[in-house]
């Protein structure tokens, strides 16, 4: 895990706009970094989301973030099981149909044979 995260990482992060994290700074929630551009210690941000340096290296916004994924593409699977469910019945229904047509004319073929002998 990096040691520092920029104010646009930290954004993405916590889906927070600029302005609410500077708000933090101000508040003596969140501490800048001496360094060149916009840096916080990733140890204060771990802290901040209630996590030891030591715990998960997802943050609980990412997880969120992650769980929201993974329920979207749960959904998108069911309805990809569904639209496959669809189709095979389909698909089997046309075959069903077309062997049906085709013992149907050959059906017309043996009565048209049998007249033709008659």
């Amino acid at each position: 895990m990096k040691p520092v995260i920029s104010m646009n990482e930290l954004m993405n992060r916590w889906d927070l706009s600029r302005p609410a994290i500077t708000k933090m700074e101000q508040d003596g929630l969140l501490k800048r970094l001496k360094l060149p551009g916009v840096k916080y210690s990733m140890k204060n941000v771990l802290e901040l989301e209630g996590m030891d340096s030591a715990d998960w290296t997802h943050s609980p916004f990412e997880w969120r973030r992650l769980k929201d994924e993974l329920a979207r593409t749960r959904q998108k699977l069911e309805r990809c099981r569904t639209f496959i469910s669809q189709l095979s019945a389909n698909m089997s229904q046309f075959e069903y149909e077309e062997r049906r047509k085709a013992n149907e004319d050959h059906e017309d073929l043996r009565t048209w044979v049998d007249q033709a002998k008659a």
